[in-house]
């Protein structure tokens, strides 16, 4: 099936250069809405959603083709080869970002830069990795999940939110929370907090920013220095914040930040098109 009826894209714009929203578990493309003000004119805009995270996406959902990100990955990697035009920024919150590295290590050139918020590779503790979770936490959360998702997942929200956000964000969220089938639901928190993508990031392929809250109740400071130390870090920003979504919370904190990578890209590209001429 062709990944425009999968993914529920929606374009806008026709720009030379290409930003592509990767969402988090449990939102939609629809939680970018106050970042877009922050993206230049000249860049063409692509969201989608992963399959089995909206109801309009539910019906291709294959539980073996996504109980890993691999299966979102090689979506995402359509996706872009049928619509992003170079350069492309691939703008990655919590699971996007290994999805997005994983995508950018299948088709290496395809993505031009990773933007990561809220990313990480592995959540638990490990000898030398600092994943914020012990065997016994992801246990219990996972346990919890199982004997009433419902209720897990509108505890989540105000964690997730953070201090800060408002009732009708609080309200959204939950909503698109519960939207999900629970039977997906709990497969895609085991695709997350089971998953370990640490020897995959010192092989992404592309130059990588990573954004994070001061205080995420999901991804601890330590997880952004590890990535920062093994990718090709070009920019490490800690937002003075607390919460895990800050493009909802906090979108005059991060939207500057997508902006500036935006016209830094767009600038690299200009000098090279004229370099080539």
């Amino acid at each position: 099936m062709h990944p425009d009826q999968m993914l529920s894209v929606s374009i806008h714009g026709t720009g030379p250069c290409t930003i592509v929203f990767g969402n988090g578990f449990s939102t939609s493309q629809q939680s970018w809405e106050q970042i877009l003000p922050y993206v230049p004119s000249s860049w063409r805009i692509v969201q989608f959603d992963y399959v089995g995270t909206t109801p309009a996406t539910t019906p291709h959902w294959l539980d073996e083709r996504y109980r890993t990100y691999e299966g979102h990955a090689d979506d995402v990697r359509r996706l872009l080869q049928e619509h992003a035009w170079q350069p492309v920024l691939f703008v990655a919150h919590s699971m996007s970002g290994m999805i997005g590295a994983l995508t950018a290590s299948m088709a290496p050139g395809l993505i031009t830069e990773l933007f990561m918020i809220g990313a990480s590779p592995c959540y638990l503790e490990l000898d030398q990795y600092p994943g914020g979770f012990t065997h016994d936490a992801i246990d219990g959360l996972l346990r919890s999940a199982d004997a009433d998702l419902a209720a897990w997942m509108a505890g989540f929200g105000p964690l997730a939110l953070g201090d800060h956000a408002t009732s009708h964000q609080l309200s959204e969220y939950r909503e698109t929370l519960l939207a999900i089938r629970p039977d997906i639901g709990r497969t895609l928190m085991r695709s997350i907090f089971q998953s370990d993508y640490r020897d995959l990031v010192p092989r992404i392929p592309c130059p990588v920013t990573i954004v994070q809250s001061a205080e995420d109740v999901a991804v601890p400071l330590p997880v952004g220095d590890w990535l920062a130390e093994h990718t090709t870090c070009i920019e490490r920003s800690v937002l003075p914040m607390r919460g895990h979504l800050p493009h909802i919370t906090h979108p005059a904190l991060i939207g500057p930040l997508i902006r500036s990578t935006c016209e830094r890209i767009e600038s690299a590209n200009s000098n090279t098109a004229l370099n080539a001429s």
